[in-house]
């Protein structure tokens, strides 16, 4: 699980894929906004409100086809966090860590890939998530 923490509207994240090895070739990324709703972007496609409660769903060819971003809302009020989930190979990460570890050095972190492809953009679909908690998108 990874935490977030946006504090004003100027904390962001960049364009990116989550395209790590030990998340597999087609990871399921599981994604919770709690507090003040911010943009989520889809490059060359889709932006989405996501607002207190709302999961975001991942999966299939995501990672590998889009780049994804939280831009900066100097305009938005109050703290958000997000919690996300993924399901992680151990047996890759350990290989993947020392492969870091010889090229770049004991205390490396990687760099995050931000090509995307442009193929047509799939639409999210909304379904209300049980108890009345948010909207629940998938991709």
């Amino acid at each position: 699980m990874l935490l977030n923490r946006y504090r004003t509207g100027f904390d962001s994240m960049g364009w990116h894929a989550d395209k790590e090895p030990e998340l597999g070739p087609q990871p399921v990324i599981a994604s919770v906004s709690l507090g003040a709703t911010r943009t989520f972007e889809f490059r060359h496609a889709h932006a989405l409100a996501l607002t207190h409660g709302n999961l975001l769903v991942m999966r299939g060819r995501t990672q590998l086809e889009w780049v994804h971003r939280v831009p900066k809302q100097p305009d938005a009020k109050g703290k958000r966090i997000n919690l996300t989930f993924w399901w992680v190979d151990v047996s890759k990460r350990a290989l993947t860590a020392a492969a870091d570890e010889r090229r770049y050095g004991r205390f490396a972190t990687k760099s995050i890939s931000t090509s995307a492809s442009r193929a047509s953009p799939v639409t999210p679909m909304q379904v209300r998530a049980g108890s009345g908690f948010g909207t629940k998108y998938e991709r």
